[in-house]
């Protein structure tokens, strides 16, 4: 039975402008050495690497299917490669079953992603959301209290061809 590769995305870094050069740094904890890429024209101790020229998919064509956690949608969201189209915010309590609401899950749950890429915008349709579900139906759930629920952090995609 053939699997399909998951999605591999490469960031591609502009070089052209300035220099990077590799610096070996003593790390915070004090007993270990980093190698890291800096601007040596940056003075001090925080250095920049590359600027982002954009971003590729190195998947012969993208995959029918994929996930990608919030976390990395975020951070790429932030960076401006990814785009979302309905973003709703959801929360859900977290608390003990005598006290619900004493703390929540905050999810941000979405229609659509697209990556912004070098060869044009691809998107893809969001198929799981983040949410707390019930693990005998396998649908969203309030419930507290329950053993029998789990959390995801990620997003099930579809490639949208339309």
């Amino acid at each position: 039975m053939a699997t399909e590769d998951g999605l591999a995305i490469r960031k591609l870094a502009d070089k052209s402008n300035g220099t990077r050069v590799t610096k070996y740094v003593v790390s915070d904890d004090g007993e270990t050495v980093e190698k890291r890429l800096v601007n040596p024209d940056t003075e001090g101790d925080e250095h920049e690497g590359w600027p982002l020229a954009g971003i590729e998919i190195m998947n012969e064509t993208p995959p029918k299917k994929a996930i990608l956690s919030t976390s990395y949608v975020a951070a790429a969201r932030a960076e401006g490669w990814i785009e979302v189209e309905g973003e709703e915010v959801v929360h859900k309590p977290k608390g003990p079953a005598s006290n619900p609401w004493q703390d929540t899950h905050t999810f941000v749950q979405l229609g659509a992603i697209i990556i912004k890429t070098i060869d044009g915008d691809v998107r893809y349709k969001v198929t799981h959301q983040p949410d707390k579900y019930d693990d005998e139906t396998g649908k969203p759930t309030d419930e507290c209290g329950n053993p029998e629920t789990h959390v995801d952090w990620f997003y099930g995609l579809e490639l949208d061809n339309d």
